[in-house]
């Protein structure tokens, strides 16, 4: 779906921000149908029936490493 991983650092720090239900609530939390229906998916698999914050935070920590993880793929892609 070619998505980069500094959309997914802000999404992150959204979710820091706002919570992941607060992330659900955006009309495009990624921009794109496909991109923002897949990243909806993932918040609503990670919502919890009684919020918590810390939960929140991992869940941001998550997206975090994912974003983390497309970087260093397109650096290793470039080098080869």
């Amino acid at each position: 779906m070619d998505v980069g991983p500094y959309p997914l650092t802000f999404l992150a720090r959204y979710v820091r921000a706002a919570g992941v239900r607060g992330a659900l609530e955006l009309p495009e939390p990624l921009i794109g149908a496909e991109r923002a229906e897949l990243v909806r998916g993932w918040l609503s698999a990670g919502i919890t029936a009684e919020p918590v914050p810390a939960d929140d935070d991992l869940f941001a920590q998550w997206i975090d490493t994912v974003a983390m993880l497309l970087a260093v793929r397109r650096s290793v892609g470039r080098a080869s």
